[in-house]
């Protein structure tokens, strides 16, 4: 079985590419890059299968997702919760 997150080594290996070649697509938006872990904090695993579905919308098989997933509704409630912290309603 192949793990879903690998480090970077193991993505650009996956793409055929040097590490330098990955961090360029990452930079360039081509792939998405490592995944946020807890506090907002980078971790040091990408997604093979963001990266999949990257691929497949660059080329057109896919289109990208627009619909909000739960996981970004709690990201959203929680940043909107932070942002309003200490503001009284007017």
């Amino acid at each position: 079985m192949q793990p879903r997150l690998v480090p970077k080594a193991e993505a650009a290996a996956y793409l055929h590419l040097t590490t330098a070649q990955f961090d360029n697509w990452v930079r360039a938006g081509i792939v998405p890059g490592p995944l946020k872990g807890r506090n907002g904090k980078v971790t040091r695993r990408y997604d093979l299968r963001a990266i999949d579905h990257a691929l497949d919308c660059a080329a057109g098989i896919r289109q990208p997702d627009t619909e909000e997933t739960p996981l970004d509704r709690r990201r959203r409630r929680k940043r909107d919760a932070g942002e309003n912290e200490g503001h009284s309603p007017d």
